[in-house]
């Protein structure tokens, strides 16, 4: 397809095993900051807000790593003394980021529900949430209606995977963060420490390529483009660009905004999401959406539903179902996808 409407305009074999081939016909872009690279950035797009004003008030250092025990003090304090607002919104994710929490060991891919961090998350939200400090909307409200609330000044604190995403795209001058600064991330009680990262989650989007598509002349720009996005092109790439025409895209390329905090926690990671594509196998698909739907309804039932003497043994026994079956066939895949990635990066 880029042969064809960009001549010269070839890419490393290297990222076109990185996209993704399962069938010989559909390649799949992933929308990632660096490609085919380990990512050593100091930015951590899981971001935790709060708000200014109290923060001075009750003299929370926004630099200084909490305690859960401290946490939970002030946050009841707020509670009490500001009545009308929530005190916090705090999603399970970014807890697990908190509390050193990551499927990338560094050798291996590791489930990260299995991981002990995941376990004190729960338990550290089941306990927000039966003293009445967590936001009840936690696990249904959108992205605009948090963005909303925030703007309004009607949460404490705040803190999101996608939260990172979301401040990027507000101008400096927003409401937001004129109320709020982000705050140095909760430290678990096991000494384990945070392992933030801009990519907490195992896969981006991604945008798929027919290869037999009959509009291979937008699809070849639109991959030229996102290939400039991510990657440095070379002078071959740059001149088979200018000779069709498509010099703009070389000016007009620009590098994904990220935001975050520059922290001694954030973890470089190696991004090997694409090689998660389940779209050529239906099993493991069926497989991978059955079980986030069976731990979405779980996880509240846990957060929500359950006593503090429940937590532990609801989850090991939930641990050991996800061990089983079809579950197992998609762990030990991802395992081996992961290999794969880092056989590709070694290259």
């Amino acid at each position: 397809m880029l042969n064809k409407e960009i001549p010269g305009f070839t890419l490393p074999e290297n990222f076109i095993r990185w996209c993704g081939n399962f069938q010989g016909d559909v390649y799949a872009y992933p929308h990632t900051g660096t490609i085919l690279s380990e990512d050593t950035s100091t930015k951590s797009a899981a971001a935790m807000i709060g708000r200014k004003d109290i923060l001075e008030k009750i003299h929370w250092d926004s630099q200084q790593p909490l305690s859960k025990a401290y946490c939970l003090e002030q946050l009841k304090a707020i509670r009490k003394a500001y009545p009308e607002l929530i005190p916090c919104y705090m999603e399970l994710p970014s807890l697990q980021q908190m509390f050193g929490v990551t499927a990338d060991t560094g050798t291996a891919w590791e489930d990260p529900f299995f991981h002990p961090g995941t376990l004190e998350s729960l338990e550290f939200m089941n306990t927000l949430f039966r003293e009445r400090l967590l936001s009840r909307d936690v696990f249904t409200l959108s992205q605009e209606s948090l963005l909303r609330q925030l703007q309004n000044g009607e949460i404490f604190l705040a803190a999101s995977p996608s939260l990172g995403k979301l401040l990027s795209q507000l101008p400096e001058s927003h409401p937001i963060w004129e109320q709020y600064e982000i705050l140095s991330p909760i430290l678990s009680d096991s000494g384990r420490e945070p392992a933030l990262s801009n990519n907490f989650e195992e896969q981006y989007v991604s945008t798929l390529f027919v290869k037999s598509s009959t509009q291979s002349q937008f699809q070849a720009r639109l991959l030229a483009a996102f290939y400039l996005q991510n990657m440095e092109p070379s002078p071959e790439q740059e001149n088979a660009l200018e000779r069709s025409g498509l010099g703009d895209l070389l000016k007009n390329a620009k590098p994904m905004k990220s935001i975050g905090i520059d922290s001694q926690y954030t973890v470089p990671i190696i991004h090997y999401e694409i090689l998660f594509s389940l779209y050529s196998n239906t099993r493991l698909a069926t497989a991978d959406e059955r079980k986030q739907k069976f731990l979405e309804n779980q996880i509240v039932n846990l957060v929500e539903d359950c006593s503090a003497d429940e937590i532990a043994p609801t989850y090991a026994r939930l641990v050991s179902e996800l061990q089983r079956g079809d579950y197992k066939l998609l762990d030990t895949w991802k395992k081996q996808q992961y290999q794969k990635a880092i056989s590709i990066l070694q290259e």
